[in-house]
């Protein structure tokens, strides 16, 4: 397999929503083709489907509250069994211009400086309507965000049972009664890490979950997710593949920490990462469940990049997006082919 792919050479730096920002690359022209020639065949059937159009520009919640720092620190007060406990900023990064984005919250303590972030993806659909992934804390500034997207949320997707990644779904989904929640198999009968009252915290959206992989995908989503599922004990996570925008989502499965971003470490923490994999380049993160389960993890790692509908890697945590992904995600587990 191929060498280890820099993040730093790789990664797009965080930074406000601009109109200029690079999109997301798109799988090769033969694929690309492939899903223009279906998009012409379905064409006849979807005469009626409505016209998306992009919504008017509308000022940021940070622009809202410019001048006013108590208001802005109100919009970003929510209480959490998770760090930062009292509340957390919301940064919103445009991946693909008016199709793809990503909300990012901290995910450590007030008084560290390693900051391994929360990444949530939100995608329009065909019909307007939004897919998002890996729900964050919906504070009110990150509630703003969504509006400013336009588009209602119908699908909320928790990809792992790692519990930051289907923590804030319950939360998130009371702000939107009508979304579907779509969970990993096993997350909603308590097999993924033990969680107190686990049962009784996701009763609320019980009712209208479903289960990745097994239940049929409704004809919204039909052609705008994919998902390959790694099974372990006390680890399941959904890896989610967004053929339309050519993306591949990972919950933990993949981490990288790039040298641009988090050279301001220290040398402690940089050594680290280092010896983990997963300083400057995409990393197992989680090695230590494909070493218990090689078998299914190289099964796992061939399914997905068997998949020719995606190009770059976007995390849920650290350093997002990776662009030469598909290099990326092969070096990140070459230690399971040796």
């Amino acid at each position: 397999m191929s060498a280890p792919a820099s993040c730093s050479a790789l990664w797009a730096s965080s930074r406000p929503v601009r109109a200029t920002q690079p999109a997301l690359q798109q799988p090769g022209a033969a694929q690309a083709g492939r899903r223009d020639r279906l998009a012409v065949a379905r064409a006849g059937k979807q005469q009626d489907a409505a016209v998306v159009e992009p919504p008017a520009a509308t000022p940021t919640p940070q622009q809202q509250h410019q001048g006013d720092p108590a208001s802005l620190a109100a919009s970003r007060r929510y209480l959490s069994l998770l760090p930062p406990f009292l509340g957390r900023a919301t940064d919103l990064e445009e991946l693909s211009p008016g199709r793809l984005w990503a909300l990012t919250q901290p995910l450590k303590l007030d008084w560290q400086a390693f900051d391994i972030r929360l990444r949530m993806v939100v995608a329009r659909l065909p019909d307007g309507n939004m897919l998002v992934v890996s729900p964050i804390a919906p504070t009110q500034e990150a509630l703003a965000q969504l509006a400013q997207l336009g588009g209602a949320v119908r699908h909320v997707v928790l990809p792992s049972s790692s519990p930051e990644h289907w923590f804030y779904g319950p939360a998130l989904c009371a702000a939107f009664p009508d979304a579907a929640v779509w969970a990993v198999p096993g997350l909603l009968e308590g097999k993924g890490l033990p969680f107190p009252f686990f049962q009784q915290y996701m009763g609320g959206v019980k009712p209208r979950c479903r289960v990745l992989g097994v239940d049929p995908l409704p004809a919204e989503l039909q052609g705008q997710i994919e998902t390959e599922v790694l099974t372990a004990p006390f680890f399941i996570e959904a890896a989610v593949i967004l053929p339309q925008h050519g993306a591949l989502l990972l919950a933990d499965t993949g981490f990288c920490m790039s040298a641009a971003e988090y050279g301001h470490l220290g040398a402690g923490n940089i050594k680290a990462a280092k010896k983990v994999g997963v300083w400057d380049r995409l990393g197992p993160i989680t090695k230590v469940v494909f070493d218990k389960c090689p078998e299914q993890g190289r099964a796992w790692v061939d399914a997905i990049l068997a998949r020719q509908t995606w190009d770059t890697v976007v995390p849920a945590h650290a350093t997002a997006p990776i662009r030469d992904g598909r290099a990326a995600f092969k070096a990140c587990f070459d230690f399971l082919y040796q």
